[in-house]
């Protein structure tokens, strides 16, 4: 997710020089540090053989957080049927992350499952019948992010020091838990961002003597090794280096260094970079388009008040003037359409704490589609046909995006208990809304789930029939924003 706030403006730089190990870490120095590979831990029995299937549509991935375990399983929309996913767990063992690799075959997730409090990473199949743990709990230190490959063949993920605020180590290893590489340790990362071909990734060092480092990192399948390099030009320096990205095509980066309100683009050549442009010094915020021609990104303009929105393509930079008469003061969640022609963002203005949703039409006078005045969560179907989104005044609302017709879903009468919504996707197949709700049911507090068909206009509680009522969050196979299923309990 990304969020921007207006900054103050002032001066800033980039980064790239020097080479790290092949199978160890480096601790970000740089150098070749000459560290082992990481010894597995001795297996008790034969490591099973992976067999999966990618999600259907009608498949639900959920936490169950009610008893004194919090399992993941698989629900059925349709058959109302669950699937256990992790397996038996510790007592009092809890799941605290679940994120589904791209090709929706793999449910990765970090729960303390064999040991209590202390959370490891693990990857199972879509029918809850194998299951990898990933981790290692190298130095007692705990799985905290997941990072899957773009092909869905390898994750990254952060062990973190318990005892320590940021002593954190960057790892990759085959989704089976083969190939461990410990990548860099005892640092504070920042972001961490895949080539479109899985090939290379971004890291970012944050706070090193009151600058950020960002590295290159070279994915050697050959070998089962990674080479990293830390980019660093003379005369740039990076002090807090946020949205980063690579380009659809993969040969371009962009970064925005938030302390100076910089953004940069350059070419990603072979294991280094070249071409560094600073394109803006007032930008809080950028994304590249699917053409990867063009770039928008949020303006702090020092005479107006609030943040604006600029498009830059073919060398103009040019100004959507109707963010011009808005006073906003945040934007997040910016997205491009697939074919480039829409932008959305979600939006704070100064002086209420309400956000709202925007649309922009770059082809058509660049003119912005205001949504509601108080939008708690929204999402895009993956055909980019309809939106969904829900307000404090708990209705859904389903946008037509060809022709900006609206209209609202009343749930209330066909939930039980008072029903609060707290989150909600499209299903793979466009066709359903799903989503979550909190509610007063058999004199407790409990989180279930609902769907909303398109077709039938029909509201349907999908916890009707079955054995579980506190499925604290959800994820989806196919939901473009990528988003995870974290609980609350997780604190880390």
């Amino acid at each position: 997710m990304s969020v921007v706030k207006g900054f103050s403006l002032v001066l800033s730089v980039f980064v790239l020089a020097g080479t790290l190990s092949a199978c160890g870490g480096s601790g970000g120095s740089g150098s070749d540090s000459g560290s082992s590979p990481i010894t597995p831990e001795p297996e008790q029995e034969e490591k099973q053989a992976w067999v999966s299937q990618p999600l259907s549509s009608d498949d639900i991935v959920v936490l169950d957080a009610l008893g004194d375990e919090q399992p993941v399983y698989k629900v059925d929309s349709r058959s109302l049927t669950v699937t256990d996913i992790s397996g038996s767990m510790i007592p009092g063992g809890k799941t605290a992350t679940v994120k589904i690799s791209p090709d929706g075959e793999k449910i990765a997730y970090i729960a303390d499952q064999e040991k209590d409090d202390f959370f490891e990473l693990f990857v199972a199949n879509t029918t809850g019948t194998v299951k990898y743990k990933v981790s290692q709990g190298i130095n007692s230190y705990e799985a905290r992010e997941i990072y899957w490959s773009p092909d869905s063949q390898k994750v990254l993920f952060i062990e973190k020091d318990p005892d320590e605020s940021f002593v954190e180590s960057l790892y990759i290893a085959d989704f089976n838990g083969d190939n461990l590489v410990k990548v860099t340790e005892d640092m504070r990362l920042g972001d961490v961002v895949w080539s479109p071909d899985s090939t290379q990734f971004f890291y970012v060092e944050q706070n090193v003597e009151g600058a950020d480092k960002l590295f290159l990192v070279d994915v050697d399948d050959s070998n089962n090794s990674v080479s990293e390099t830390q980019l660093d030009r003379v005369g740039w320096q990076l002090s807090w280096v946020k949205d980063l990205a690579w380009s659809f095509d993969g040969n371009k980066g962009l970064l925005v260094d938030s302390d100076n309100n910089s953004l940069y683009t350059f070419d990603v050549v072979g294991n280094t970079v070249e071409n560094i442009s600073k394109l803006s010094n007032e930008a809080v915020g950028a994304l590249w388009s699917p053409d990867d021609y063009r770039l928008l990104y949020f303006k702090q303009v020092a005479e107006e008040s609030g943040l604006k929105v600029h498009l830059l393509q073919d060398g103009d930079d040019v100004k959507i003037d109707a963010t011009y008469g808005k006073q906003i003061d945040s934007v997040r969640d910016y997205t491009w359409s697939q074919d480039g022609r829409f932008f959305d963002f979600r939006y704070g203005l100064s002086g209420d704490n309400d956000e709202r949703l925007a649309r922009v039409d770059l082809y058509d006078s660049m003119f912005p589609y205001y949504f509601s005045e108080s939008v708690e969560r929204s999402a895009i179907s993956s055909d980019e046909r309809y939106m969904a989104y829900y307000t404090d005044e708990n209705l859904i609302y389903i946008v037509d995006l060809e022709t900006m017709d609206e209209y609202s879903v009343e749930i209330e009468a066909s939930l039980p208990g008072y029903p609060l919504l707290t989150g909600l996707e499209w299903s793979s197949d466009n066709k359903k809304v799903i989503a979550s709700y909190k509610a007063s049911y058999d004199y407790k507090r409990v989180y279930l789930l609902m769907e909303y068909d398109l077709e039938t206009q029909q509201v349907r509680n999908l916890s009707d029939g079955i054995d579980h009522n506190y499925f604290f969050c959800f994820s989806m196979s196919g939901v473009t924003n990528d988003r995870e299923c974290k609980t609350t309990f997780d604190k880390r």
